[in-house]
């Protein structure tokens, strides 16, 4: 098989952009619009600074937690 790379124009415009996020807790949560509210971020000496986020990066808002009755159940088989 020839070599293919992944690139994310190929990728269709209804799967290359998540809707969920899953929390710390295992929670899934509805991903939402950019955030604009200025951010801060502890530093050294516990000062709180303006935080910078990364070229190419974007935060965005979560909803809140979705009830796991939202998704459709499984079940998980194995050989």
């Amino acid at each position: 098989m020839a070599p293919r790379r992944c690139e994310r124009d190929a990728i269709p415009d209804a799967l290359s952009l998540a809707t969920f996020a899953i929390d710390r807790a295992r929670a899934f949560r509805r991903i939402g619009a950019a955030h604009t509210a200025p951010l801060l971020h502890l530093s050294t000496g516990d000062r709180c600074l303006p935080y910078e986020v990364p070229t190419g990066l974007a935060l965005h808002d979560l909803g809140p937690a979705l009830p796991p009755e939202t998704f459709a159940a499984a079940t998980i088989v194995t050989d």
